[in-house]
């Protein structure tokens, strides 16, 4: 199992979070990992300002108590409650470092502080900063059935570091590993130019289809894809056509997958992606490398 020693579950009490509550108690319970499940307060505005001030234990009572209600399904997974105040990313981002986190597990709508999670400044700095691993997820996942895992690769270290944890899944959970990896066409060329872009672009291929054959592994069920288009559109279609129970990428990558989680690639495969996603930018430690 992956080393994970502690799980960072921020909530918001909302319905995704609520989603993505039993998938981070699985894989606390899978890995012997403990959880920290995080509320933080926004900010009091109006009335709210003037409780805090007069009687500050009436006004945290309420998140102080939904916080108490959040209790995972196995007594062997040990969760601490912790309420903190402030701006939601910062919190997220400080406490998970206070903490060691190996893994954040976030749901991907929810309200206030982490509204909008995908579209806001909340997600995009803790995907951006945070220094461990980050699993999204946006409809209910009650236990980690991962049958199908995808990893889409552009050989960078990023994305292999990424396939490290996929193969890591993968014998694990004794799933099936699709490893992807999505060619951008060529731009339409001068006709004097084509044949010399055909050949470069056959070597290429050839290239990337032995790169594919190298990742395989012998005790790993893994299968090999060379897709051609938009890298977003086609790892979508993957993800359904599978079906697939779990993305796992990187998050800085080469060309078709640059700047993975600051464009309209990544939110454009968080929104469509049928299945959580598992995001990493560099090696966890003692993974086995592939």
């Amino acid at each position: 199992m992956l080393p994970i020693h502690t799980i960072l579950f921020p909530t918001d009490f909302s319905e995704s979070a609520q989603h993505a509550f039993p998938l981070a108690c699985a894989l606390a319970r899978d890995c012997g990992a403990g959880i920290v499940a995080l509320y933080v307060v926004p900010p009091p505005l109006g009335q709210d300002q003037v409780l805090m001030e007069q009687n500050p234990d009436e006004y945290y009572e309420g998140p102080r108590q939904a916080l108490r209600e959040v209790r995972a399904p196995d007594q062997n997974v040990r969760i601490e409650h912790r309420l903190e105040d402030g701006d939601a990313a910062d919190e997220i981002l400080r406490v998970s470092q206070e903490i060691e986190a190996g893994l954040i597990v976030l749901g991907t709508h929810g309200r206030s502080g982490l509204g909008r999670l995908l579209l806001g400044s909340v997600a995009e700095k803790v995907l951006h900063s945070a220094t461990c691993p980050v699993l999204t997820v946006k409809q209910s996942s009650a236990a980690p059935k991962f049958q199908t895992i995808l990893c889409p690769t552009d050989f960078s270290d990023s994305s292999e570091a990424a396939l490290d944890v996929a193969f890591t899944l993968t014998r694990d959970y004794h799933a099936r590993l699709i490893v992807l990896h999505v060619a951008v066409p060529e731009p339409v060329v001068p006709y004097a130019e084509f044949e010399k872009i055909a050949e470069q672009s056959a070597g290429r291929r050839r290239e990337l289809e032995d790169k594919l054959r190298r990742c395989q592994k012998p005790d790993c069920n893994a299968e090999f894809r060379l897709e051609e288009g938009d890298p977003a559109d086609a790892i979508i279609r993957v993800a359904l056509e599978a079906p697939c129970d779990l993305i796992v990428m990187g998050t800085h990558g080469r060309t078709g997958l640059r700047r993975l989680l600051l464009g309209s690639v990544a939110e454009k495969i968080l929104r469509g992606a049928p299945c959580p996603a598992l995001l990493l930018k560099s090696p966890i430690a003692g993974v086995e490398k592939g």
